[in-house]
């Protein structure tokens, strides 16, 4: 995610996101139906259908993806499957993976024991 998330300008948020996956949305004709639901029912349900279009679409093979969806995954509260994300990214040595330590990670997984447990493998405080 990014910024402007973290501020709750989820109408911006989506703009962002929408400019950096125009290519890859437009490539499985996915644009207009983003748009759509996200204009008609709001950032979580087109955080559902991302979660849904990148697991059908099998485009979640690398870290980078994974990392977002493990996201996608919190936005919609499944911190378990968050998670399951989360620790393959760790068993896979990913370089972004220390950024789940971030506050806005952080606030709404701390009484979570397997990100606890996650952090504390890399190091990472937790308190």
């Amino acid at each position: 995610m990014n910024a402007s998330t973290c501020v709750g300008d989820y109408r911006k948020a989506f703009e962002v996101m929408s400019e950096l996956n125009y290519a890859q949305w437009e490539k499985y004709n996915q644009t207009e139906e983003f748009e759509r639901i996200f204009n008609e029912h709001g950032w979580h349900a087109v955080q559902e259908e991302l979660i849904r279009f990148y697991e059908e679409t099998g485009l979640i093979d690398n870290l980078r993806e994974e990392n977002k969806q493990a996201i996608r995954y919190i936005e919609v509260k499944n911190y378990d499957k968050a998670l399951d994300y989360f620790e393959k990214a760790y068993e896979m040595h990913s370089p972004n993976l220390p950024g789940i330590s971030r506050n806005t990670t952080y606030n709404k997984m701390k009484d979570h024991p397997r990100y606890i447990d996650l952090l504390k493998k890399m190091n990472l405080p937790v308190d």
